[in-house]
């Protein structure tokens, strides 16, 4: 009896040991057989390529890392087991996966930032001494986050958003001349209405980003253009950061709007990466990329160091646009009341961002921020 269970005790080990060799040899001939990839798809971003071996990169042990990175992003199958992982994590109780939370009603939304008052000050002393300094009223506009402003659609286990506490501080550490656009009150009552975020992506959508020129033409006493003149194509099948971080694959698309006027100028659009590259355009959306991966960049060709708009109607009207991804979809409507928009990035942009306004013009400043990108992000020192 005693030899009996030996025996199947050993045979209990042996399978074992064989179901696990057999697996890894299998994983390691896919890999074999199957060529890498360059990109990732569904998660939008460079793979890690092969790296070379160099006497350096041997010695200093970053040829050990660069490989296992290689191997991580390279193995068959990758996708499935990547989002396997991801629905285990749901299974067992988890409320989301690489810091998205699985919301309600297809949502998939950021944890909240961490509060960091230390970069908060920062950032706002740099705005403070541009303004000081250039002689500008600066109007600061800070996108409240989507788990804020969505609360009823968060998981019921959730860390605390608090976005109020850090509008509040940054309310107290403003100057005279910077002149905060409060959005949470138009985003409250509006979003029951409208679709303001993306349900797959951080982003707002047209309509969301449509309140935020609301806002801002009322706060310049700017005559806005209602939301009737506007044509509005459809594209679905929009899939954002949300979804590529989350790794839930089968939640649904979104769909991407492009609000655009029928008897909209052939603005002319300069995009500019560097000193001596440029690219021009006579249109604010390159529709082009509606049928990529990653449609976002629609809106002004996603994010680049400068961009120059010059609408041909007018006569008058400068801005300068300060701004993070956000201001991307914000800038096609803005374009409708300036001659002219720079548009910085301060995050790829190497100048002094001060040196384009003009001395002694009269020149609108305009910052806009998504709140983690203003807790966290230290670009705005090149304002100086």
């Amino acid at each position: 009896m005693s030899m009996h269970k030996n025996t199947i005790k050993k045979l209990k080990t042996y399978s074992l040991t064989f179901i696990f060799c057999f697996f890894i040899s299998f994983m390691m001939s896919l890999f074999l057989i199957y060529p890498p990839k360059e990109y990732s798809a569904n998660e939008k971003r460079v793979l890690q390529p092969l790296p070379k071996f160099t006497l350096e990169n041997f010695l200093n042990g970053s040829l050990v890392k660069d490989f296992e990175k290689y191997l991580s992003d390279n193995f068959a199958w990758r996708d499935f087991f990547v989002g396997m992982d991801a629905y285990c994590n749901l299974a067992i109780g988890k409320n989301g996966s690489n810091g998205i939370y699985k919301g309600k009603d297809g949502y998939l939304i950021r944890k909240p930032v961490e509060e960091n008052m230390q970069n908060i000050s920062q950032n706002m002393d740099k705005l403070a001494e541009f303004a000081e300094k250039t002689g500008s009223n600066l109007d600061l506009i800070i996108i409240p986050s989507t788990g804020f402003t969505m609360q009823d659609k968060l998981p019921m286990l959730h860390e605390q958003f608090t976005d109020d506490v850090i509008l509040k501080e940054v309310k107290k550490m403003k100057s005279q001349k910077i002149n905060l656009i409060d959005l949470r009150d138009a985003f409250f009552n509006n979003k029951g209405v409208d679709q303001i975020y993306y349900k797959t992506d951080h982003h707002l959508t047209s309509k969301g980003t449509y309140l935020v020129y609301l806002e801002h033409c009322m706060k310049k006493s700017i005559t806005p253009i209602p939301i009737k003149r506007f044509s509005v194509e459809n594209h679905e099948n929009f899939f954002g950061t949300a979804y590529s971080k989350s790794a839930l694959w089968f939640a649904k698309p979104d769909i991407i709007q492009i609000f655009e006027m029928a008897d909209s100028p052939k603005f002319e659009v300069t995009i500019s990466d560097s000193d001596d590259k440029s690219k021009t355009a006579n249109t604010l959306f390159f529709k082009e990329h509606l049928n990529k991966d990653d449609k976002y960049p629609v809106f002004l060709d996603g994010n680049h160091s400068f961009v120059k708009i010059i609408n041909p109607n007018l006569n008058e009207g400068k801005l300068l646009l300060i701004k993070d991804s956000f201001g991307q979809c914000l800038a096609p409507f803005l374009a409708n009341h300036y001659r002219e928009i720079d548009m910085v990035d301060p995050r790829y942009y190497k100048h002094h961002i001060s040196d384009l306004l003009e001395k002694g013009h009269s020149q609108d400043v305009l910052l806009v921020y998504g709140l983690e990108d203003f807790v966290t992000d230290l670009s705005l020192h090149r304002l100086k």
